[in-house]
């Protein structure tokens, strides 16, 4: 005896009989293995495609508040490698030149904040600041660097410093007395700190702490 199942494909009905080269066996039929059954077509139902979506939201969810804090550090820590590489760049031009070198607060590029400003937030530069040295970047000065302001999240601010907006550095690589203090880094989102302590021999020292800005 031999077993018939029958479906409709592209219109047309295909009897596939047990006994032939491609058929099945009754027991596949019922399984739903023929190629005419309908039930056994490719491709997701509107359930499966929902869960999916729902499993994707769920994963989006935890990933995001990681991926926030990972743009966070990065751009503290950015922010951080730029000031030290500042700070280092000008006590190594003080000694090449054999001159004084200034570093200041600054909101435009060019010219130093008023005296008392600790916040450098906005930005900073490093100058040749031989011109009766006097914490501003004048005219005739050499500009070496510009530093472009921090990110919103960030606060970069000063303290020790008898001008509050500048320090120099001597020709012999270390820094006058009014300019011994610190320059510390915020992040708002991660209350996290990254300090540039220096000292007397103009050697910057980084240190991180927690806490807010």
């Amino acid at each position: 005896m031999h077993y018939t199942s029958t479906a409709m494909n592209d219109g047309n009905c295909l009897a596939i009989h047990r006994g032939s080269a491609i058929g099945r066996s009754e027991r596949d039929w019922r399984r739903g293995y023929g190629s005419c059954n309908p039930e056994r077509q490719g491709g997701f139902s509107a359930i499966e495609l929902m869960i999916v979506v729902a499993i994707a939201a769920i994963l989006l969810t935890i990933a995001a508040p990681s991926f926030s804090a990972l743009m966070a550090n990065l751009r503290l820590t950015t922010a951080a490698d730029n000031l030290l590489g500042t700070i280092a760049l000008a006590r190594s031009e003080a000694i090449k030149r054999n001159v004084p070198i200034g570093v200041c607060a600054s909101n435009d590029n060019s010219t130093c904040l008023t005296a008392g400003n600790n916040s450098w937030q906005s930005g900073y530069i490093v100058f040749v600041d031989d011109t009766a040295p006097t914490g501003q970047h004048q005219a005739a000065e050499l500009l070496i660097r510009a530093i472009e302001g921090v990110p919103p999240d960030l606060v970069l601010t000063s303290t020790g410093f008898t001008n509050g907006s500048y320090l120099m550095f001597l020709p012999t690589g270390g820094v006058s007395g009014a300019s011994v203090g610190s320059l510390t880094l915020c992040s708002h989102t991660l209350s996290k700190k990254i300090a540039m302590n220096i000292s007397a021999l103009g050697r910057p020292e980084r240190t991180s702490s927690s806490g807010s800005c």
